[in-house]
């Protein structure tokens, strides 16, 4: 046997063997390659598409360090907070700033916890923008690792000062409101609404402007300095000789932008008016530097830029067409205001226009009835004594009787305008004695049916003299039902019940009550026990039940006693 040939030809086939393997082992190493090739393009590609999506993307994402550095910041930041990347990057976060103290103590809790391996979803923080404006940002946190260790915290920040700025327009338009809905006056109420707004909104200074005259004055502001108020209170153009000017419809020449928007030459052509005719910036600077008093619409002061307001906003008071006010809301910081916000204060300031005149117009009603109650008041006194000097028996009767059905209407609670209907009717109930001749009035004896018939005519000849007399109250109507009686056995029309008037009811037991217990020419006093059980026993009968309870419980648990 060739061992020869046959070893050879074994090494030859092994040789062919060991080409084959190294020829798969080559095919699968440029397959590795190649995928090794795809993968670190695909890398590639993923690395560039995430920066490409960290440098255009809407919120604002960061990372922090285990020494609370921030270590890397989306471009986005400088849009949002107005903060270059390279203001930020590699800083402590505590420093830069950027968050109010109690957002900033909240953010450090969530980023302890974080650090502890939580993650936080939709913490709401308040941020500070660079210029100063406040920034809400809704923001979301998980911890990084490395080799199964936390060494940071990345974060996703979403702007939604938009949202939050609604939802505080929303609690602000709602107070405001309730406040012009309160029976408080218009000083009180707009003393209230400038501190709801300065609140929510966090303006530095805020005032409000009324119609006084031919100007319209500052009526109440809220942040502004004593001197500013007093240098800008007046809006009127003098002339040379210190005259008021005037437009060619007589109305008062107002400067500035106040008296543009209170005049109504606000043109919308121009970017700081507005088609509801508010004016508004975001930098008096800048506004005066590029605009003329020309397009101004009328000569500027500017003391507003002078104490360093750098955003404005007038808003008029509106009852429909006519402009009664305006609103100010003054900052010394920029960019405090959006359109947005401008045409949500026009529509409130609608509200508050057509309120406050409501209630000027209710004040100067008040007003006018107060001077009315005086004036009659003061002519009740005198009728008073004029029909008292007719009967000196019974001088202070009327006035006693006035006293206690008073206290009566007080114990039952009722109104003050029905209150003070009986203390009137009640001082001069008798009036009506003053037809009656002298001689009968103070008859030392017993009344004979024709005189008592002519003492009966004093009701109707009150009602006759009062009745053409005009007052806030029925006091004719209420003197002729006072001696009424709830059965109908009272004169002089023998009404009944709920026919007669509260306030002539009322007084029927003060008169009744009063007269039993004084002297009278014919009698002497009966006194005060006697007085009080002809009540009782007609309470509800001869005697409305409320009014004759009210008057025993007064005078018998001696909370009252009769002057």
């Amino acid at each position: 046997m060739d061992y020869a040939r046959l070893y050879s030809e074994t090494l030859v086939r092994k040789l062919e063997d060991k080409m084959v393997e190294v020829e798969k082992l080559n095919r699968h190493l440029a397959q590795d390659n190649a995928e090794r090739k795809r993968v670190e393009e695909a890398l590639r590609e993923s690395e560039k598409n995430y920066r490409l999506s960290f440098t255009n993307v809407s919120d604002v994402i960061y990372s922090i360090d285990s020494d609370f550095r921030i270590s890397s910041i989306s471009p986005s930041v400088e849009r949002i907070l107005g903060y270059r990347v390279e203001e930020v990057i590699n800083r402590p976060f505590p420093e830069l700033n950027i968050l109010t103290s109690e957002s900033l103590e909240r953010a450090a809790a969530d980023a302890i916890r974080i650090f502890n391996g939580e993650s936080i979803q939709a913490a709401v923080y308040e941020f500070i923008a660079k210029n100063g404006t406040r920034k809400y940002g809704e923001v979301s946190g998980s911890p990084l690792y490395r080799n199964g260790e936390i060494i940071g915290l990345i974060s996703v920040a979403r702007d939604i000062t938009e949202r939050k700025q609604l939802e505080v327009r929303e609690r602000l338009a709602h107070e405001v409101l309730e406040l012009l809905n309160r029976p408080e006056g218009a000083l009180d109420t707009i003393s209230d609404i400038l501190l709801t707004v300065k609140k929510h909104l966090e303006f530095e200074a805020v005032g409000l402007r009324l119609q006084e005259g031919d100007d319209f004055p500052y009526y109440e502001t809220n942040g502004f300095s004593e001197e500013f108020v007093l240098a800008e209170r007046r809006l009127c153009a003098y002339d040379e000789a210190g005259n008021v000017l005037r437009d060619g419809e007589g109305r008062a020449v107002l400067e500035c932008m106040c008296g543009n928007v209170l005049r109504g030459r606000t043109d919308a052509a121009q970017p700081f008016f507005t088609e509801g005719g508010s004016f508004w910036t975001n930098s008096t600077t800048d506004l005066l530097a590029s605009t003329t008093e020309e397009e101004r619409q009328a000569r500027t002061r500017n003391r507003c830029h002078g104490e360093g307001y750098e955003s404005v906003a007038l808003i008029p008071l509106r009852t429909g067409e006519e402009i009664i006010g305006l609103l100010q809301l003054n900052d010394r910081r920029r960019d405090q205001f959006t359109l947005g916000m401008i045409h949500f204060f026009e529509g409130l300031g609608s509200s508050i226009g057509i309120a406050l005149a409501r209630k000027q117009a209710e004040e100067k009603l008040q007003h006018t009835l107060e001077s009315l109650r005086n004036a009659v008041g003061a002519i009740v006194q005198v009728v008073a004594s004029a029909a008292e000097t007719r009967d000196p028996y019974t001088a202070g009767h009327q006035f006693r009787s006035a006293d206690l059905a008073r206290a009566i209407a007080g114990e039952l609670e009722l109104p003050r305008d029905k209150i003070d209907a009986i203390r009137m009717a009640g001082a001069i109930h008798d009036i009506g004695k003053i037809a009656v001749p002298a001689e009968i009035l103070s008859k030392p004896t017993r009344l004979t049916k024709l005189e008592f018939a002519l003492i009966q005519e004093h009701s109707r000849k009150g009602y006759e003299i009062l009745k053409d007399v005009e007052s806030p109250w029925p006091l004719a109507e209420i003197i002729h039902q006072h001696h009424e009686r709830m059965d109908g056995s009272g004169y002089p029309r023998m009404l009944k019940g709920e026919e007669i008037l509260m306030e002539a009811r009322i007084i029927a037991v003060a008169d009744v009550v009063e007269s039993m217990s004084s002297h009278r020419p014919y009698r002497p006093a009966l006194g005060i026990d006697a007085a009080l059980a002809e009540i009782e026993k007609n309470s509800g009968t001869l005697y409305d039940a409320a009014a004759a309870d009210a008057c025993l419980r007064l005078l018998r648990e001696k909370r009252y006693e009769l002057p």
